[in-house]
């Protein structure tokens, strides 16, 4: 079963078109899978009239064996940021009124942008969806290639996962984010401990702050991204790897989280915002390309 989807779409939102092409097709994605379940909660978009100005929502909960006991539910508001930058407002809980808000709040609304605020003609894109048990990645508007301080943005969410790929459901939650010129990285219940550079991230590579500084110099391939959680060493289901040692948007299979689990590259040459924000590449010496669980 495949967990990701690479959607084409655009890098900005200059039409109504553009907009509704793109959230469709991520939409698809996020169901397509089974991972996620759309409920059944009334107002929610429909993707073949909305506009950028009337945005919408749609509302998902995990469909692992986790739901029944520890309940997940997210709430994505569609809507472009600066005019034009794709974008999405991500709120997250343990339940849905079937209304459209979110109770028992994990994550509070947390909005991610990326792209270009605005583009002659056609300016292609790819947004990337990874969903499985108990995990959710969302990229949006990832151009290989392009400059530092550019375009792409991520949101993802995922119960704590041991180095043998077990849920601990019991344990809490992970949750990381790149709203505008920003990021935000948090562990659930809030005030446990993140391993990571002193700017507050595993997904910062490189520079003196970098987690991975001792081993920049060696061809050391994937690296697992821990986290602390109770107590306990866990790790991302996504991971890093040297630039270069993958090319971008490519499936391949690696030992990852006690099991050979296909993975896919998105390339590091890009992130949101610049060196202190995002996730980013800022050491020459260490690119890191972020590899996100495709089956």
């Amino acid at each position: 079963m495949a967990v990701a989807t690479k959607v084409a779409g655009q890098q900005s939102w200059d039409s109504d078109a553009e907009f509704r092409a793109d959230t469709l097709a991520i939409h698809n994605a996020l169901i397509a899978t089974g991972g996620l379940v759309q409920t059944a909660d009334t107002g929610q978009t429909d993707h073949t009239a909305n506009t950028r100005a009337a945005g919408g929502y749609n509302i998902y909960r995990f469909d692992d064996p986790d739901q029944a006991t520890h309940p997940i539910f997210i709430k994505v508001e569609w809507f472009p940021t600066a005019t034009t930058r794709p974008g999405a407002q991500f709120t997250v809980g343990t339940s849905s009124n079937g209304s459209g808000t979110i109770g028992g709040v994990i994550r509070s609304a947390t909005q991610i942008s990326g792209g270009s605020a605005g583009s002659t003609g056609a300016a292609a894109a790819d947004h990337y969806v990874s969903v499985g048990d108990g995990y959710l990645y969302i990229v949006f508007a990832v151009v290989a290639g392009a400059s530092p301080s550019s375009v792409s943005c991520i949101f993802f969410f995922e119960r704590s996962t041991d180095e043998e790929g077990v849920t601990h459901p019991t344990e809490g939650y992970m949750s990381f984010s790149t709203p505008a010129n920003s990021k935000s990285y948090a562990a659930h219940p809030i005030g446990l401990g993140i391993l990571g550079p002193s700017s507050g991230s595993p997904f910062d590579g490189g520079a003196s702050s970098g987690f991975w500084d001792d081993v920049a110099g060696a061809d050391v391939g994937i690296m697992p991204i821990p986290y602390l959680l109770r107590s306990n060493l866990r790790f991302h289901r996504a991971c890093f790897a040297r630039l270069g040692r993958f090319s971008p948007g490519v499936a391949f299979d690696a030992v990852h989280l006690g099991a050979t689990r296909k993975l896919i590259s998105i390339e590091g040459a890009w992130y949101h915002s610049n060196a202190s924000n995002g996730w980013s590449n800022y050491s020459t010496s260490w690119p890191t390309a972020i590899l996100l669980p495709w089956t």
